[in-house]
């Protein structure tokens, strides 16, 4: 075929092919091929999901603005969503998505009917959010704390031991993972039901496997560094959780009542940073002494 614009991988392809046409490649430049392709693949398959990702983005912000004028008018569409707290609609003539909030619904009474009775029969009480949870003093729990410098230059080995991500209730559990760079991660799915575990990271490979009722674990590893990537199941769009994957084993993930702990860090001064998965981030500055502690607080506001 011919393409207007090549991809950077066909090139290396088309290139490759010339050269091995007609003739054998010499045992050295076999060994140079060995060393090169794999980083090849992994620096262009990285730049290709980057920019599928930007590309995503901007048909989003373009179909935002061309959007902007047009509040208060009427559309016809396709319901292409249900869940507890609205409507995702798809407008037919511009192909634009959106969600109609329950409480702009304000003509009727509405009852959402959960689709998978596996889940729903599991919880006693109505699922609320993860997003942002708060206990009754303030604590913010799901953060995820860690260190951020002062650490370069020192090596650390993973841990053999797998870290587990249980799907319970059609809920991720724990909703925040930090794992570190070449540990075995493990995904459980204690429902009697099919999930499927859908992975975003943007500088590790992607990922997406099913796991039908009968498939009770699925191993997995990170060999990069990546502070923090998405995790979601398409089967059940609620679910969603995060993971952090470091090459050092200084991270946490704040308890329900908000409070956390980094244990056997070495004395020195670092930066400590907070991710929330709505509110952001946080940073700050920790010194800690031989055989001493140190504290630090961190600080949201919904404002």
């Amino acid at each position: 075929f011919t393409s207007p614009i090549r991809r950077y991988p066909d090139l290396v392809v088309h290139r490759l092919l010339r050269e091995r046409r007609g003739r054998e490649l010499s045992a050295e430049r076999q060994e140079e091929l060995g060393e090169v392709l794999p980083e090849i693949g992994r620096h262009t398959s990285v730049l290709e999901r980057r920019a599928e990702e930007a590309e995503r983005e901007i048909i989003q912000w373009k179909k935002v603005r061309f959007m902007s004028d047009k509040v208060g008018d009427e559309f016809t569409g396709y319901v292409t969503g249900v869940t507890g707290f609205g409507l995702f609609v798809e407008l037919i003539e511009h192909f634009v998505e959106g969600l109609v909030h329950i409480s702009s619904m304000a003509d009727d009474y509405y009852r959402f009917l959960d689709a998978d009775p596996q889940c729903a029969k599991q919880h006693s009480a109505p699922v609320l959010s993860e997003e942002v949870i708060v206990d009754d003093n303030g604590g913010l729990s799901n953060v995820f704390v860690f260190v951020k410098t002062g650490l370069e230059g020192q090596k650390f080995d993973a841990p053999t031991e797998a870290v587990e991500i249980n799907q319970v209730g059609c809920l991720y559990q724990p909703h925040v993972t930090g794992v570190m760079v070449g540990q075995p991660v493990r995904f459980l799915n204690s429902d009697k039901t099919l999930h499927n575990v859908h992975g975003m990271p943007k500088v590790n490979t992607g990922f997406n496997f099913a796991m039908p009722k009968f498939v009770k674990k699925k191993d997995t590893s990170f060999g990069e560094e990546e502070v923090l990537f998405a995790v979601k199941c398409d089967v059940h769009p609620w679910m969603s959780g995060y993971v952090a994957v470091m090459t050092h084993p200084f991270f946490t993930v704040t308890a329900p009542d908000g409070t956390f702990s980094i244990d056997g860090l070495p004395a020195g001064t670092y930066t400590i940073e907070a991710w929330q998965e709505k509110l952001g981030t946080k940073e700050g500055s920790v010194t800690i002494a031989a055989d001493g502690t140190a504290t630090i607080d961190f600080a949201y506001s919904t404002s």
